[in-house]
């Protein structure tokens, strides 16, 4: 463990089969949540630590777990980190999604929820990521049996839709209420708002109830400035210092 700034302090560690870098305040006495932050192909565990520490609340620490290497066939079958293998960046084209790879990594994260939850109830836990993350989060929140405080999809999509006739089919009942925030740049032109993700977002909706979509004009596969910015707020309005189980999360059933 080492500290990267005066609030925070860095750890690497395997967690359950998955290498991570853990960020969390230097004071760890008034931690109660976490968010889990899924980079996407071709990064890893440090990509994102930068960008997380200007963002997290002192209240929350942050996961981000590195993704299983394999062979992507879109870069003519170069070894790296992927949550699940991509064909083609045009899925326009209706090329065969990996379910198998998806599924494989859907049970690494779900690992990762299940140990966080000995320390932090289920609702204080909120997943995010970026691109494939982004896809990633939807998924392992969807299908997971625990009520998480919130699910964050940056310039991703919504995968395995051919997979289920319905969204309901999809989206279990514990998180079909859980807060969503979507945020996609209009210029992205690796997960391509209008032709890709927008479709899958207006799928997904048709059960989800509590959808924030924010969508930012000029700005391309990547975190602009304005994302932080609101990333930053929406953090905070997810990891507010809980008090009491009924107020602050009231999309949970206990």
């Amino acid at each position: 463990m080492f500290r990267v700034n005066g609030e925070h302090t860095l750890e690497k560690k395997k967690i359950g089969q998955l290498e991570c870098t853990v960020l969390s305040p230097s004071s760890v006495s008034g931690v109660d949540s976490v968010l889990i932050w899924l980079p996407g192909i071709g990064d890893n565990h440090d990509g994102f630590i930068g960008i997380l520490k200007t963002l997290l609340p002192e209240n929350t620490i942050a996961i981000v777990p590195s993704a299983p290497k394999r062979a992507v066939t879109m870069y003519r079958g170069r070894v790296t980190n992927a949550w699940f293998d991509v064909k083609s960046h045009n899925r326009i084209a209706n090329v065969e999604e990996d379910i198998a790879g998806m599924t494989e990594s859907k049970k690494l994260l779900d690992e990762i929820i299940s140990i966080q939850m000995m320390s932090f109830k289920s609702h204080r836990i909120v997943i995010g990521g970026f691109s494939q993350g982004g896809a990633m989060s939807i998924l392992v929140a969807s299908q997971s049996p625990h009520t998480l405080g919130g699910i964050i999809s940056v310039s991703g999509f919504v995968p395995m839709r051919t997979k289920f006739s319905k969204a309901s089919d999809m989206v279990l009942r514990q998180n079909a209420q859980t807060p969503f925030y979507i945020l996609h740049g209009d210029d992205d032109i690796i997960v391509n708002y209008s032709l890709i993700a927008k479709r899958s977002y207006d799928w997904l909706e048709e059960v989800k109830t509590i959808t924030n979509r924010k969508i930012y004009k000029h700005v391309g596969h990547f975190i602009s400035e304005e994302e932080k910015k609101d990333l930053k707020a929406i953090l905070a309005q997810l990891f507010v210092k809980s008090v009491d189980v009924s107020e602050q999360c009231p999309h949970c059933n206990f």
